[in-house]
């Protein structure tokens, strides 16, 4: 018979401290458990901060409120229950699971972290009302070994093989993070799939998914999507075969695998943007961005912010229009001092429109603030004068020409004048460099000769 710990409010046990509700091992402190102990946390969470030893047992998330699995070190156990019949089971560190997830009813949140099962581990007990979701990303997944796969579906998280080849050692990670936001949008449900051995693989492919998942998507219209560079831009792989009644796609001849998700037309994923950069070059900001096709294009606008929530038009481009994509460039040189923030949208004929992964930019040239020194040539008594628009802090020092450093001083800046004197009497005649380096990153660099 299974013996139970449960963990309710004010527990408290040697090398444990309590939270108003479940557990929690502190930092330095042990909790080991031997045989098939069960640890039943109701309505509360359990936090391992300490030396959690629970390899050789299960625990059970249940009751009618949020329950979390987290802490600074990472658990291993031999199943994983969930059981909420309200609020949500998260977890807020990677977890390792022997055995399995059952998911006896209610949402388990991800949490953007990853369960990872043994070769042996599945998942069990998924409905449409116990399932498992990730708004902020994170996976669940194994390595499994797959040779000449016959329908099989490796950890039952619903992607399935069949092929006469040997894939070699396969990782799966299901994850539950919606692709590509906006009008172009995936199911909620997508698979990472990494074969040791992967070409010509001529697999028939099969991805589940529930109705939870479509969030709007007509699945009568699903098909394959497939990315190799992480979810950037979807290729559509078309499909051979779907079933709406049990909620699962076909695909013939998948020769390799990467990213694969579903969706339909009316939700196509954009394949438009190849690549979009933004770098500093001559102290003004130089974006870039190259498409690979551009039907039924509009305009392509760059927009600029200052704190990534803020978004500025700066440039428009005109696409050809056609099956063919081009290379496109633009310099900004109005961008003001500190960080700066680009990303692309383009623009459909019919007024729909996407956004481009974000680009940070520290400052090219802090055009905020100036930096000079005076009388030249430099004297024993030369003063530094800085010219600002905001009050900040940085590090002054002076190099030599052989990258020696000779002064080093905190400066406080003031909006308006600031003037230094930094000790110049000690330095010999010579070429040297000076240089501040500004609180938020910038900075100047002034030559002088003395």
């Amino acid at each position: 018979m299974k013996n139970k710990i449960l963990i309710t409010a004010l527990l408290m046990l040697p090398a444990m401290a309590s939270l108003a509700q479940g557990l929690t091992i502190q930092s330095g402190a042990t909790l080991r458990t031997t045989g098939n102990i069960s640890i039943v946390v109701n309505n509360g969470n359990l936090v391992n901060n300490g030396n959690g030893d629970i390899t050789s047992s299960s625990i059970f998330l249940s009751g009618t409120t949020d329950g979390m699995l987290s802490g600074t070190t990472p658990l291993s156990i031999q199943n994983l229950y969930i059981n909420k019949t309200a609020g949500t089971a998260k977890i807020g560190n990677d977890l390792a699971v022997q055995n399995q997830v059952v998911l006896q009813a209610g949402i388990l949140d991800l949490n953007g972290k990853n369960i990872n099962l043994s070769p042996t581990g599945s998942l069990a007990g998924e409905t449409e009302t116990n399932r498992i979701i990730s708004p902020l990303g994170g996976t669940i997944g194994l390595t499994v070994n797959l040779n000449g796969p016959l329908a099989e579906n490796p950890g039952n998280l619903g992607a399935t093989f069949t092929s006469a080849e040997d894939f070699g050692n396969v990782v799966i990670r299901r994850g539950h993070k919606q692709q590509v936001a906006g009008p172009g949008k995936s199911i909620l449900r997508y698979y990472d799939i990494t074969p040791t051995n992967n070409v010509n693989l001529g697999t028939i492919f099969r991805i589940n998914y529930l109705d939870a998942e479509l969030d709007g998507i007509d699945e009568n219209g699903l098909k394959f999507f497939k990315s190799t560079n992480n979810g950037v831009s979807f290729t559509d792989e078309g499909f051979n075969s779907r079933n709406t009644t049990s909620n699962f796609v076909n695909k013939s001849n998948v020769n390799s695998f990467a990213r694969f998700t579903l969706t339909s037309d009316a939700f196509t994923l954009p394949v438009l943007i190849v690549s979009f950069t933004a770098s500093c070059e001559h102290d003004n900001t130089v974006i870039r961005f190259k498409t690979a096709q551009e039907i039924n294009m509009e305009k392509f606008v760059v927009q600029r912010s200052s704190n990534a929530a803020q978004w500025y038009d700066i440039n428009t481009q005109v696409p050809s229009g056609g099956s063919v994509g081009r290379e496109y460039s633009f310099t900004d040189g109005s961008a003001v001092g500190g960080v700066n923030y680009y990303r692309l949208k383009s623009v459909d004929a019919d007024g729909s429109f996407t956004f481009s992964a974000v680009q940070r930019v520290s400052a090219c040239k802090n055009r905020n603030i100036a930096v000079k020194i005076q009388p030249v040539p430099v004297s024993n008594n030369s003063v530094v004068v800085i010219s600002s628009v905001k009050e900040t802090t940085g590090d002054l020092k002076i190099i030599n020409a052989a990258g020696a450093e000779l002064i080093r001083q905190k400066v406080i800046v003031k909006p308006g004048i600031n003037k230094l004197s930094p000790s110049l009497a000690g330095l010999p005649a010579g070429s040297y460099y000076l240089i501040i380096v500004f609180e938020d990153g910038t900075k100047e660099t002034v030559p002088f000769v003395k």
